[in-house]
């Protein structure tokens, strides 16, 4: 998506900015985890940078420098004031921008990239890491592992100088599904997930026929590194709704389900 509410002039950061701006008497949001911490990774050895809260953490690999490297992370800008200093269209964000930056910063000074880990609520909403590029002047959605019990993405710093990003929220999963049948819910709308946390309830539609069913999440799976387009593997009963069995695979959406309550309010209003 590309920006159009700050222009870069010889890659100046957007922290840079921002602080010109708290400078010249701009006043700044508050934020939700208001920290900075620097640190430097010593040639060799192993690395971690923890944000207070835990939220954001750096890890560089001894075995990916020979020399020093100076890290630098930060708090941006609270969640609900990021849409004041980047157009996002319909992206939601999920959480408040952050930024960290490594120095020296050259070609080759890193033999591998480091690992940057974040946190985040398990409210049922899917997340997921966005950085944005200065070249091209729009966000891009970053390749993340994501660990759903412990609600955490982690990802590959780019090989740039100084990140910034972010989590949004994302309104739908696009991919495949197949079926299984759970020994212990074998007659349940129930489905295996490693983007939604148990108890997660989901509204899924087959593409290429449009029918729905809701499902719970009860389990986890399935496995990316085998099946790296499957989003959801699905109880049987649940696949049988959408598809004979027979189809094995399908193509389908999947997004949370919101309850109507619309009804029951009207009627207790009436009451």
């Amino acid at each position: 998506m590309t920006n159009k509410k700050f222009a870069v002039i010889g890659g100046i950061s957007v922290f840079s900015i921002i602080f010109t701006a708290f400078c010249l008497g701009a006043s700044l949001p508050a934020l939700a985890e208001n920290f900075v911490e620097i640190g430097k990774a010593p040639a060799g050895a192993d690395y971690t940078l923890l944000s207070p809260q835990q939220r954001v953490k750096l890890q560089i690999s001894g075995g990916s420098h020979q020399e020093d490297v100076y890290a630098k992370a930060l708090t941006l800008v609270a969640k609900d004031k990021i849409a004041n200093y980047f157009e996002l269209g319909d992206m939601v964000p999920a959480d408040d921008l952050y930024s960290i930056k490594l120095t020296p910063f050259r070609e080759g000074i890193l033999s591998s990239r480091p690992q940057i880990t974040v946190t985040y609520n398990n409210d049922g909403q899917l997340k997921e890491p966005y950085w944005f590029d200065w070249r091209e002047m729009q966000w891009k959605k970053l390749e993340a592992s994501r660990d759903v019990k412990k609600g955490a993405l982690s990802f590959e710093m780019p090989e740039v100088e100084e990140i910034i990003f972010t989590l949004f929220s994302q309104a739908q999963l696009e991919g495949t599904a197949s079926w299984y049948v759970h020994p212990k819910y074998p007659y349940e709308l129930m489905a295996a997930s490693t983007d939604f946390p148990f108890g997660t309830k989901l509204k899924v539609t087959a593409v290429n026929s449009g029918k729905e069913v809701v499902v719970t999440v009860k389990d986890y799976g399935p496995d990316k590194s085998i099946h790296p387009d499957r989003v959801l593997d699905l109880g049987k009963e649940a696949f049988k709704v959408l598809a004979p069995v027979g189809a094995g695979v399908i193509s389908v959406r999947v997004e949370p389900y919101q309850e109507d309550t619309t009804s029951t309010a009207e009627v207790a209003v009436s009451l």
